[in-house]
């Protein structure tokens, strides 16, 4: 993406509208040895979804992004990357919007007691040793949502700020953390 201040992530991005799920797009390509830092991006998905493949319901208006990551990193210490990805939402949204966000352990941000973004990150191994990760970020963004899905509190940024925002500024901003975040690893 022309202007994205980053060496890898995001230098590829696959734009769809429609897609059953980015985590498992990405997760073909990256089989079919698409580069590292390519980033699969969807204007909605019909089958989104979390941990223990927990329905993310991902309509229109929000963010659903997955990125395809060969981090230099232990196995043990995969957790640490859901939870950095948790970290640099929670930041983005303080920074972008001035909105008290916070994480849920292990994958999700709230706003105000409310879900506003999930984290799935899903790993390929060959033998004990990490292939690449697929980081998967869904982030209510301008989308209208309901109160409650399947029990869960939701919210949406445009929902607690009274108003629509960029995806694009908020996709940017994210790319860049995860890209600078990644020199921790």
């Amino acid at each position: 993406m022309k202007g994205l201040k980053t060496k890898f992530i995001g230098k590829n991005i696959i734009h769809l509208d429609k897609i059953g799920s980015t985590n498992d797009y990405a997760k073909k390509i990256a089989d079919e040895g698409c580069p590292e830092g390519t980033v699969v991006i969807a204007q909605q998905q019909t089958k989104g979804r979390g941990r223990f493949n927990r329905k993310w319901v991902s309509d229109r208006g929000g963010l659903y992004l997955s990125i395809v990551l060969t981090p230099k990193l232990p196995v043990t210490k995969l957790p640490l990357l859901t939870l950095a990805a948790a970290e640099i939402v929670v930041k983005t949204i303080h920074k972008l919007y001035s909105l008290k966000a916070e994480i849920k352990l292990p994958n999700d941000v709230l706003i105000n007691g409310k879900k506003v973004c999930g984290i799935l990150a899903e790993s390929v191994l060959e033998i004990d040793k990490l292939k690449y990760v697929v980081l998967g970020i869904g982030i209510n963004v301008n989308n209208r949502v309901a109160d409650k899905i399947e029990g869960i509190k939701v919210t949406s940024i445009r929902k607690e700020l009274g108003k629509k925002v960029s995806r694009i500024d908020l996709m940017n901003t994210l790319l860049v953390s995860v890209y600078r975040s990644l020199t921790l690893f």
